[in-house]
């Protein structure tokens, strides 16, 4: 990425709206805009952060083609640490390619993916989990992925990975200083004190990686599938949990012959609802496929809804759609409870949880929600909203590997074995943390991590 470069791009999502916002960063920024812009109040001196009114038109003789503000952010003080100026116009498609065409000509280019956010990591605005947090800013769906990368962007899982790699770089520099001596033996405290060491930072990692699972469903969200054989009424509470008619619903035996799906936001947590054929003898092949896909949605799914009609008695085929959920978290919904009580046979499963539910009348729905999420937060080791601050799977995969080397340190010191040989493992352990700050990246996992971004960011 040469420095020289001057890069635009527009900061707000393509299409017609109120405003729309042009980005410029590079030595050149200001200079472009100047050729462009028109001051309302010309002769002025362009004073840094203040915003200044004016039109923008074609320096070759064209006439205005809109109405603009300009602010220009002069570095190191910018987000990138470049002179940034940013044009705020009237959010016409023709008006935002018709400024990007100015601006192209007089010096400036398209910028890339993550590009803007690229540069202030480069020109040290921030770190390189930081920088990969404003990714998963904008891409948050729900109040507690939002509150993840809110805590990322703030550097509190740099300060955290940032302590580890210290504490494994004072004890590399003290096993460095006893490799200059192999001839004078560790002393078993000191020996000790290494293990602990070791052990203390391999902790840390263990709790980031721990949080990282509750992360990853704040991230990308849940999967849940509702599972039941025909006509309990899955479908209809489907549609009550997403609160609309997304699934047809009607009183006849395999009416759902293929899962449907929708994402629902779960007390803060993205889920993804699925709801699925239900678990019989197929009477067609079509039917037969459609339950072999629900069966592969529960062997996907995080957690699942088992569905029992509340006014009949459990059967063979309720028997068999419980084979198939009970290696999963599960909630029983012991459904159409509107109706007559019925259920019999039900005394073998009254150890797990249940609610009662009618998706007509939406009677335990709530409750259903609430208790789902609980089962969620179980399978993720914890709350799913409280302490989550590992998201990324760069992230997880570098502490895995950091850990592992850790381990592998420990064994060998416990055997004694020369710290040399320590040392080869301390230090891989010591890079895949700072490959987490972007300490000694490459190109290629830069191009990587910022082709996620969108265009102006």
């Amino acid at each position: 990425m040469p420095e020289a470069d001057t890069i635009i791009a527009p900061a707000t999502t393509p299409g017609r709206s109120a405003i729309a916002l042009i980005r410029l960063s590079g030595p050149g920024a200001r200079a472009v805009v100047e050729r462009v812009f028109r001051p309302k109040r010309a002769g002025r001196p362009w004073k840094p952060w203040a915003v200044r009114t004016g039109e923008i038109a074609d320096p070759a003789g064209g006439g205005a083609i809109d109405r603009s503000m300009a602010v220009w952010m002069p570095g190191p003080g910018s987000y990138t640490g470049e002179d940034v100026v940013e044009l705020s116009c009237h959010g016409s498609p023709a008006i935002v390619e018709s400024v990007l065409r100015l601006c192209l000509r007089e010096g400036a280019r398209l910028a890339e993916p993550g590009e803007f956010t690229r540069r202030a990591f480069l020109n040290g605005k921030m770190d390189l989990a930081e920088a990969e947090a404003v990714c998963d800013l904008i891409a948050s769906e729900t109040e507690a992925s939002l509150a993840t990368a809110r805590r990322q962007l703030a550097g509190e899982l740099s300060q955290r990975v940032s302590a580890i790699r210290e504490t494994l770089l004072d004890l590399s520099a003290e096993m460095e200083a006893r490799i200059d001596f192999p001839e004078e033996d560790i002393p078993p405290d000191d020996a000790q004190r290494f293990l602990d060491s070791l052990e203390s930072a391999r902790g840390e990692i263990q709790s980031l990686l721990e949080q990282g699972r509750r992360g990853r469903r704040l991230r990308e969200g849940a999967r849940v599938a509702i599972v039941g054989r025909v006509n309990v009424g899955k479908s209809s509470l489907f549609n009550a949990l997403i609160r609309m008619e997304r699934a047809i619903s009607t009183p006849h035996p395999g009416t759902t012959r293929d899962t449907i799906e929708a994402r629902i936001d779960l007390r803060g947590v993205a889920v993804d609802l699925v709801d699925t054929a239900g678990i019989r003898s197929p009477e067609s092949e079509i039917e037969g496929l459609g339950i072999e896909r629900s069966k592969r949605e529960i062997e996907r799914a995080d957690a699942v809804v088992w569905v029992l009609d509340r006014s009949q008695a459990v059967g063979a085929e309720d028997r068999e759609a419980f084979d198939l959920v009970r290696g999963k978290p599960f909630i029983i919904a012991l459904n159409k409870s509107d109706l007559t009580p019925g259920l019999s046979g039900f005394e073998e499963f009254q150890s797990f949880p249940a609610v009662a539910t009618s998706a007509v009348t939406r009677r335990g729905v709530d409750q259903l929600e609430k208790r789902l999420w609980e089962r969620l937060a179980g399978a993720s080791g914890g709350a799913m909203g409280e302490g989550a601050l590992v998201s990324n799977v760069r992230h997880i995969e570098a502490l895995e590997e950091a850990r592992a080397a850790l381990g592998d340190a420990r064994a060998l010191l416990e055997r004694r074995e020369g710290l040399e040989f320590v040392m080869v493992d301390l230090r891989s352990a010591v890079d895949r943390i700072g490959a987490i700050l972007g300490l000694d990246v490459g190109e290629e996992i830069l191009d990587r991590i910022f082709q996620r971004f969108c265009i102006g960011k």
